[in-house]
């Protein structure tokens, strides 16, 4: 054992060296100062700010009544330049009237829509349509109603190209206008033939004339 009384290791064997005493403080070896810890900083990426417009506002404006309103003026027009018969959607914005009269018959249905639907079909001619109203008192129910089917359908399918074929269809609609004035033309003097003929039988029966 040493002076200091630390027991002497066996013979060939190095001691550990001995750590140093730290110093106390308020005396001996003055303590350096600890390092500043450096503040932690989180990086923040700045909002960006929209700048926004300005909101103007402007004063209401009032039309001037001797100013005439073109979308008006345009519809009127319309429906000036609508011919009578309907095809497809044309003639929607009228009624139609006809001076035909179906003749006497047995069957049930709308005999103004199937006028209507008649005279605005463009797959018939002004024979067809004329044949089709003389032969009514002929046609059963089950045909009637199969026709009035007909020329709904037809009716629908030429309102699907009323948008891209409107000049189209406008003049067939003119076309068959005019046919079905002519056959209310003909019509007409066939009833007032009929009439005359029917005064006349009435007079010579009156007078004993056969």
């Amino acid at each position: 054992m040493t002076a200091q009384g630390i027991p002497t290791p066996p013979s060939g064997i190095p001691l550990p060296p001995i750590p140093p005493v730290p110093p106390i403080p308020g005396g001996g070896a003055p303590v350096p100062p600890k390092p500043p810890v450096p503040p932690v900083t989180q990086p923040t990426t700045p909002i960006p700010v929209v700048p926004t417009d300005p909101v103007v506002m402007t004063p209401a404006t009032t039309q001037d009544p001797a100013v005439k309103d073109d979308n008006k003026t345009d519809d009127k027009k319309d429906e000036e330049e609508t011919p009578i018969v309907p095809i497809g959607n044309f003639g929607k914005k009228s009624g139609f009237t006809t001076t035909i009269t179906l003749p006497t018959h047995s069957l049930d249905f709308d005999e103004n829509l199937f006028l209507t639907l008649l005279a605005g079909s463009i797959s018939l001619n002004r024979a067809e349509k004329k044949q089709i109203i003389m032969s009514l008192p002929k046609l059963s129910q089950f045909q009637i109603d199969e026709l009035i089917k007909i020329f709904q359908e037809e009716k629908r399918k030429f309102s699907e190209l009323d948008v891209k074929h409107k000049e189209q269809l406008k003049k067939l609609e003119n076309k068959h206008s005019a046919e079905w004035e002519s056959i209310e033309m003909e019509m007409q003097q066939t009833q007032v033939s009929d009439e005359e003929n029917t005064e006349a039988d009435d007079i010579r029966k009156s007078l004993g004339i056969s």
